[in-house]
């Protein structure tokens, strides 16, 4: 390295150059000849800061080669000629080397600027702010490339038809003058740039003033109710922190309503030390299964054995901390349940999370700038996690505290800039109810995971929210793979850094920075890859079955299906009987509700039976068929393949009442049921007024507990209940029910959407049956 001196007597000959050269001539008389030994040695500083910087990087090795090549050249002509145009020559040259050098950055890339401010941070050439300053600097790069053609030429003027006093001048003292200028502007521009850019961050690099404390965190319904500020998310999770670094716990379970005491919670255990449990179950026996010795239970609904979130923050004052955590060694384990609804836990490090929202935000992070973020899907899934709280939360996008339920609530939001995470099957519901459109001020951007959504969803949802939503692909396990919007074709595109494979049963297989297991991870999904690395997903591995000694794809029975214009969402399964036959679930749209409203179940079985036999064979086409109103899926719209059969158990099905969907999750269900006025529930009891009896309606909550939740015991007795209204014929009812194993009881209560009880009570269960 060039000693300070060195350095400083380097940057005084340069800077004084035209002076010394001024002088050199007009007051001391000195030929070019000697003059020129200052440009010699000019040329043997950058000769040594040529062999110094060797192997440190091109860019430095390119400037000092150039610089040292035309200071000598300039030199060795004016000592050989005694020409004072070869000295007066230099500064023109080096206008011309430095054009050269940045120049070739815009050419080649990236710019010369942006790998200076590389540079000075080290983080920004992978992070997805990147796609927001690499431009900004490629201008800054133009720029300076103008300004040089610009000092250049003037600098050739002032050595070809100016005066010596004028080269000097200029050369001297106006070129620096400009110079000076021209960084000092840029620098305020810069300053300016950076307020209006979006400030994107790893949680785990967050300082207590990483954002204006008044700015929004969070908000709740339109966006001006229980708004929660930077100011207050800093306090409540310094508050929380102390609580989790008290306990002896060693890890904590994290389940809440509320998505900014979630947010709390999460960030206040990673700084706390201890690992952190999410999971949307929060059922009794799932808790017991989890809370094992050393894990504590957070949440913000009240439950056995739970700590609330609202007391923590109660108890404690803020200390004005902020803990940076390490993110390569803070646990947080995904409780997820798979087709088969049992659940699975998926480990991983909270810098696994932090690389997979990057990785999408290096796409799609405009999208978030000075949006406000809203969700359809549980913040518990690793979808609403990712997309809706941590990348809101990386980016400075205000995100709304609980979920939405309703389409007419985005009306309530239509003056922001939204960003919408939903699930298939809220998509679904939207496309397939009738909904005006929504006079948003500005185009929201739409994402949908969990699931494939149909095209004609998706352009349903063009027409009512002003935008076709961008499907994600992906999982717990692997992260986000790839996005689509399927109006440009079914292919998707991976994310820059998945690499995408087939397995030898032609899966999916992908190795990406946030896979940590040894060579990738596995799907069992069936995809066509293509020769770019876009790839088609073609069904799992499951859904390729052989009916009659001939094999058939599921999925493209659906496809078919959804062909007829009349179907909003389908499953198909595989029956096993005395052969195995297909059997389909299908809830119509509303073409398909109006098209059969009159028409008898046997007239529709008909009408799909023909219209497939166009294009399957007679031995594939579907044997049983079912039309409810929904098809059962969990908050993420998964269609569990147990649930579709659950359908078809009944060898007919029952006129007196109609299921139309079931949300099962854990030893809790909610069922939706339909009972005609023809139902024979009705006849015997009240001729003149008719209802539901008692009797009929505790054999519901006994026939489907054992349906839904599994029990297997006989009723012992009714402990409670009571009797609110009556239920009149034709009227679409909900019933919960919660089942508790460990006291054998079973909760129910019979209400209609809007919240009104029609019936509730408690029934003991006990001998088996």
């Amino acid at each position: 390295m060039r000693t300070a001196a060195g350095k400083i007597s380097f940057a005084a000959l340069s800077v004084l150059y035209p002076g010394l050269i001024f002088c050199g001539l007009c007051f001391w008389g000195l030929r070019p000849r000697v003059l020129s030994i200052a440009l010699l040695a000019i040329a043997f500083f950058n000769l040594v800061a040529l062999l110094k910087t060797a192997g440190r990087g091109r860019k430095q090795a390119l400037k000092s080669s150039l610089l040292f090549f035309f200071a000598l050249a300039c030199g060795l002509f004016a000592f050989a000629t005694d020409n004072i145009l070869s000295l007066k020559f230099y500064p023109v040259t080096v206008s011309v080397g430095l054009l050269a050098l940045f120049g070739s950055t815009l050419a080649f890339g990236p710019s010369l600027v942006f790998r200076l401010a590389c540079l000075g941070d080290k983080t920004l050439k992978n992070s997805a702010q990147r796609q927001f300053v690499e431009p900004y600097c490629t201008k800054v790069t133009i720029v300076w490339c103008a300004f040089f053609v610009f000092n250049g030429s003037i600098a050739a003027y002032t050595c070809f038809a100016g005066s010596d006093k004028l080269w000097a001048l200029y050369n001297g003292l106006i070129s620096y003058i400009l110079m000076g200028i021209l960084f000092a502007s840029e620098f305020i521009i810069r300053k300016i740039v950076q307020k209006k850019m979006i400030q994107y961050k790893y949680i785990s690099t967050f300082s207590r003033d990483s954002r204006a404390a008044d700015s929004i965190f969070a908000f709740d319904g339109n966006g001006d109710r229980n708004i929660k500020t930077w100011a207050d998310f800093t306090a409540d999770v310094s508050k929380v922190r102390q609580e989790i670094e008290a306990g002896p716990q060693k890890a904590w379970l994290l389940n809440f309503e509320d998505s900014y005491y979630f947010m709390v919670a999460l960030v206040a255990v990673m700084q706390g030390g201890k690992a952190a449990k999410i999971s949307a179950n929060r059922s009794q026996e799932f808790i017991k299964e989890i809370c094992t010795e050393g894990v504590s239970f957070l949440t913000d609904i009240p439950a056995d054995g739970a700590t609330l979130i609202q007391d923590v923050i109660e108890k404690h004052e803020d200390d004005g901390k902020w803990v940076m955590f390490d993110p390569k060694s803070s646990d947080v384990d995904m409780y997820t349940s798979g087709t088969t609804g049992k659940p699975k836990i998926s480990p991983k490090k909270f810098i696994q999370l932090e690389d997979e929202v990057n990785e999408f935000a290096t796409q799609f992070l405009e999208k978030y700038d000075h949006a406000y973020v809203v969700r359809t899907v549980n913040h518990h899934h690793i979808f609403g996690l990712t997309f809706s709280l941590l990348l809101a939360l990386m980016s400075g996008a205000p995100f709304r505290r609980n979920t939405v339920e309703f389409p007419e609530e985005l009306k309530a939001l239509k003056a922001h800039r939204l960003v919408i995470v939903a699930s298939p099957a809220f998509l679904k519901r939207l496309a397939g109810g009738k909904n005006e459109p929504v006079d948003f001020a500005e185009t929201p951007f739409i994402l949908s995971a969990g699931g494939l959504l149909p095209e004609d969803a998706a352009a349903e949802t063009e027409k009512i929210l002003k935008y076709w939503p961008t499907e994600i692909y992906g999982s717990t396990e692997t992260g986000c793979m790839a996005h689509r919007q399927s109006k440009n074709g079914p292919l998707y595109k991976p994310f820059p850094h998945n690499v995408i494979t087939l397995t030898q049963d032609g899966c999916l297989h992908v190795e990406s920075p946030y896979i940590y297991d040894e060579g990738g991870f596995s799907t069992a999904d069936l995809v066509k890859l293509e020769e770019d690395g876009r790839f088609t997903l073609l069904g799992r591995i499951d859904s390729i079955v052989k009916i009659e000694e001939k094999r058939i794809s599921l999925p493209e029975v659906e496809m078919r299906l959804r062909q007829t214009g009349l179907v909003q969402d389908v499953r198909v399964i595989a029956m096993a009987g005395k052969r195995q036959y297909l059997a389909a679930a299908i809830a119509l749209n509303c073409d398909g509700k109006e098209k059969f409203k009159d028409a008898a179940k046997l007239e529709m079985n008909k009408f799909f039976r023909n219209f497939l036999s166009q294009y399957l064979e007679s031995t594939v086409i579907p044997k049983r068929w079912r039309f409810p109103e929904r098809l059962p899926q969990d908050a993420m719209g998964k269609i569990k393949t147990a649930d579709i059969k659950a359908l078809f158990e009944d060898s007919q099905e029952d006129p007196n009442y109609k299921i139309h969907n079931a949300d099962v999750q854990g030893n809790a269900a909610t069922i939706e049921i339909e009972i005609p006025e023809t139902s024979d529930f009705y006849n015997g009891h009240f001729d003149t007024f008719k209802l539901l009896p008692a009797v009929v309606q505790v054999n519901f909550v006994m026939k489907l507990a054992h349906k839904y939740l599994g029990t297997s015991l006989s009723m012992q007795k009714i402990q409670r209940t009571k009797f609110t209204s009556p239920i009149l014929p034709d009227t679409r009812i909900l019933l919960d029910l919660n089942y508790d194993k460990d006291t054998g009881r079973i909760a129910f209560c019979f209400r209609n959407a809007e919240g009104k009880k029609y019936s509730s009570g408690t029934i003991k269960i006990g001998t088996e049956v």
